[in-house]
């Protein structure tokens, strides 16, 4: 059973991830921040959350090659396999609506929240917490 007040938010930009954590414990939540989706993947290993926040675009060098989606590739990752947190609901937060992003976040029932303005994902996470009770 997820522990109904502890999010994850995975978001390599360190003030925006700062940010993000505050405002979740404002609405009552323990938050686990990771800086990387290898961080986030030990954290969804460890312990189990009732709602992860994470940004898309998080880049990885792979040789000479930066990868950028990996955030994509930790929901993926969740939905396949992750025994603790495979129902957890995810919030995709990142700063473009990728064509090709938003089918596969539907395919893997997540949600998406830009970034820029006002973030959506703070009502979201409420409203999530808020049918769970």
């Amino acid at each position: 059973m997820p522990d109904l007040k502890r999010a994850l938010v995975v978001e390599d930009d360190e003030p925006m991830r700062v940010l993000m954590v505050q405002r979740l414990e404002m609405h009552g939540l323990v938050v686990d921040a990771a800086e990387c989706w290898i961080d986030g993947k030990r954290f969804l290993t460890e312990n189990r959350y009732a709602v992860v926040v994470c940004d898309n675009r998080m880049p990885q060098r792979v040789g000479e090659l930066i990868r950028n989606n990996k955030g994509l590739e930790l929901l993926e990752w969740v939905r396949r396999g992750s025994e603790l947190n495979k129902e957890v609901p995810f919030i995709m937060h990142s700063s473009d609506e990728e064509s090709d992003v938003l089918p596969r976040l539907t395919a893997q029932s997540a949600q998406f929240s830009p970034k820029g303005g006002r973030p959506k994902y703070y009502e979201m996470v409420a409203e999530l917490i808020k049918n769970k009770n």
